[in-house]
């Protein structure tokens, strides 16, 4: 995509098949790499012939069997949350519902538009805007006369991560472990017992950022993580 009027969309490569499949895209990693995600469930059925450009370099998608062309948009266009620090206090910019995080741990009951930091770190929020969910970036709190939240003690390696990920600290009563993505849809659940140590295979999940959620055994969310998957 090389196009204007749909700003993260840039630089991503996208594709898919003729045979029914869902659309993926390809973007940088920073790094020299690449990021695969899932764009769309699906393509609409068999018969997907090309992706091409206009003149203002806008991506369409043709359909042999059917005649249809159709454009690549970004679904959820609207800026990011953009956060502010000014002393202790947090504020996000205006969105629907707003979900805070401290070093990647949702912070409990921290669902407003101002925030007071709680302990020193990383925060940022998970702001939706309809059905659009997205991630501002991160502010630093720096200092020590502020009380904590308490510490979790769950580690996630490696990070990112591809085909598993070892889980150190997991909290006693944990009986589930869960990858959740930014929608909100559960896209792994595994049982867990035993010792605080353990191994998750991530099968055939898709490059993307997901919450990794524990609970035990009423479903009450003892710890959370962010978890990146790239392939």
């Amino acid at each position: 995509y090389r196009g204007t009027e749909f700003p993260r969309l840039f630089g991503r490569y996208f594709y898919t098949d003729y045979c029914p499949t869902p659309y993926f895209s390809l973007r940088p990693d920073g790094a020299g790499g690449w990021i695969r995600e899932q764009a769309r469930p699906n393509n609409g059925g068999t018969g997907t012939s090309c992706i091409a450009e206009n003149s203002a370099l806008e991506l369409f998608v043709a359909n042999v069997n059917n005649g249809t062309i159709k454009r690549i948009v970004d679904q959820c266009p609207m800026p990011a949350p953009d956060i502010t620090l000014n002393g202790f206090e947090i504020t996000s910019t205006e969105a629907d519902t707003y979900t805070w995080f401290l070093d990647g741990v949702e912070i409990p009951g921290a669902e407003t538009q101002t925030i007071t930091a709680q302990a020193a770190g990383d925060y940022y929020v998970v702001g939706t805007y309809g059905t659009c969910s997205l991630i501002s970036d991160t502010v630093q709190v720096v200092g020590t006369a502020i009380a904590s939240l308490g510490a979790v003690e769950l580690k996630v390696i490696p990070v990112p991560a591809r085909d598993r990920i070892t889980l150190q600290g997991v909290p006693a009563g944990t009986v589930r472990v869960e990858l959740v993505d930014l929608t909100g849809r559960v896209v792994l659940s595994r049982s867990w017992s035993g010792s605080g140590q353990g191994v998750i295979e991530l099968g055939q999940l898709e490059s993307a950022a997901y919450v990794l959620r524990l609970t035990d055994a009423t479903g009450a969310v003892i710890a959370q993580r962010n978890v990146q998957v790239q392939h």
